[in-house]
């Protein structure tokens, strides 16, 4: 098979790209015609004269357009348009043809020829193919090109959603409220299972309802009058209704899946909760501080009493009379010994003690204290761990315990104690107090009382603090509990409801085991925790 039978270079030097056109025709007059026309308005010719060649040329030549005459001897231009439509998709063809049949017209176009030529006697359709041909050759670049920016636009929509999902904040994009964009963020701090999309519901419905009217007007803000917002604070709702503290920002946008609004959602839950609990760390330093000096100036006052009330007993005739007020400064020095518990500075006599056997010897008393409508009983085995404390502050706290108990339980009820084990594989932060690594109990006083409500259980270690009426209590009773658990190396810690009881936790590190018990191992540490 012969190769291609001649190639025509043009004599244009301008800095435009030179476009090589393929032409095939088994007329040499009309190849040379038309070889003479193209060359003219600049374009590099390859000529054939037959289908065969002109399939094998393009196997080894790139051009810009093809040019075909449809009766040829051996392949047929329509024949050779298809062929080359199924290995080139975006290559040009035009088709030219004697005979004006419309049918045939018809076929090529929908075989994908981009032009239809019908040759005419005096050969003057071979003007008209270099506008045809430049047409094609347009046509074709702005394909390539808009082809091109979709390339792009897809590239950069790829990078765009990877950044998207990559960030570490939430982003929700919304249209008219309904969010239509979501991030892999967004889906994990509002609790989606895998599978469950955010696409498609309402933004507004994941806020606190009585905040969902404020945030209303921020959302449509942004959405509609086109204006930003920064740092807005607010509560939203995972799936399982658990409420999450977040921080929003929200700014106005367009041409992203229709979106008119979009934002960014960043979860501070646990930063809410770390500032809560430095606030309630310098609140009991701050407290404690104070109570430590009220109790040292008091005792200081009492000590005074107490060497007046012993000079007047020398010399009055019936120191009786003197026994009220021994009594007085009795209690006195007790309301100083629990001020002091409280800031943990009080004096304390530490020696390892079997937690069993010292709630196994106060059973008596305590049913004794709690009468005969609370039932009292206890899982707490002996003879299996020690603990370090001071014996005489333990008993005053589990006695200061039931004593609350029995006050939450006019009518009767239940009192049980328990105790568990935990391994703290690491040193954690719990309340104000650093709770080093091993192995601790939980001694845990239950009753079935009122219970609190939890603007209660937050202040209820605090000293001084009571709901009962003035002269009913001095509010030092719980204060005294915790100073005690945390000056042993441990904590408290209350979980209660209203009408669903009160559970008082003490914790303390295991100073010895005294027999072998699988423990009851936690991960997670709820000093205090409200039962909802």
């Amino acid at each position: 098979m012969s190769e291609v039978l001649a190639t025509s270079e043009s004599s244009f030097t301008n800095d435009e790209p030179i476009l090589r056109i393929l032409y095939a025709d088994d007329e040499e007059m009309l190849r040379g015609l038309f070889d003479t026309v193209m060359t003219e308005h600049g374009y590099v010719v390859d000529l054939v004269e037959n289908g065969e060649l002109a399939l094998d040329a393009c196997t080894t030549t790139h051009y810009d357009l093809v040019v075909l005459d449809h009766q040829m001897v051996g392949l047929l231009g329509l024949e050779v348009a298809c062929r080359l439509r199924e290995d080139y998709p975006d290559l040009p063809i035009v088709l030219i043809t004697g005979v004006g049949d419309e049918e045939l017209a018809a076929m090529a176009l929908t075989l994908g020829i981009n032009q239809y030529i019908v040759k005419r006697s005096n050969d003057t359709y071979i003007s008209e193919v270099p506008l045809v041909v430049e047409r094609l050759i347009d046509q074709r670049d702005t394909k390539r090109k808009v082809a091109a920016a979709e390339q792009t636009i897809r590239e950069n929509e790829a990078r765009y959603r990877e950044l998207v999902e990559m960030s570490p904040d939430a982003i929700v994009a919304t249209r008219q409220g309904i969010i239509s964009l979501a991030n892999k963020r967004a889906r994990e701090i509002y609790g989606l299972a895998e599978g469950e999309e955010l696409v498609g519901t309402r933004l507004l419905d994941r806020v606190l309802p009585d905040q969902q009217m404020l945030a209303n007007r921020v959302f449509q803000k942004t959405a509609q009058e086109k204006i930003a917002f920064f740092d807005v604070e607010q509560t939203h709702l995972r799936l399982d209704g658990t409420e999450i503290d977040v921080e929003i920002h929200g700014a106005p946008v367009s041409g992203l899946n229709g979106a008119q609004g979009i934002f960014t959602i960043r979860d501070i839950s646990e930063q809410n909760k770390l500032r809560l609990r430095v606030a309630q760390l310098e609140r009991h330093n701050m407290v404690g501080q104070m109570t430590s000096g009220v109790a040292h100036e008091f005792n200081n006052l009492l000590q005074v009493l107490a060497s007046i009330n012993g000079f007047l007993r020398k010399k009055l005739d019936d120191p009786e009379l003197l026994d009220h007020a021994d009594e007085a400064i009795a209690n006195g020095a007790s309301l100083t010994r629990q001020m002091l518990a409280y800031s943990r500075k009080q004096f304390l006599n530490p020696q390892p003690v079997d937690p069993g056997n010292i709630i196994g010897d106060m059973m008596d008393q305590v049913a004794s204290t709690m009468g005969d409508d609370v039932q009292v009983s206890s899982a707490v085995a002996s003879g299996l761990y020690e603990i370090n404390v001071d014996v005489e502050t333990f008993q005053k706290s589990i006695l200061n315990l039931c004593s609350n108990s029995k006050q939450a339980m006019p009518r009767g009820g239940m009192l049980r104690f328990e105790m568990e084990t935990r391994t703290i594989d690491q040193s954690q932060e719990i309340q104000d107090q650093t709770l080093a690594a091993g192995e601790y109990i939980d001694l845990k006083v239950m009753d079935t009382g009122s219970g609190m409500h939890a603007s209660v259980v937050k202040q209820a270690f605090e000293p001084f603090f009571t709901t009962h009426d003035v002269g009913q209590g001095t509010g030092l009773g719980l204060s005294m509990v915790y100073g005690f658990s945390m000056q042993s190396g441990g904590y408290a810690g209350i979980e209660s409801a209203p009408e669903q009881g009160t559970t008082v936790t003490l914790t303390f590190p295991i100073y010895k085991v005294c027999a072998p018990q699988k423990p009851l191992i936690r991960a997670d540490i709820q000093p205090i925790r409200l039962v909802t």
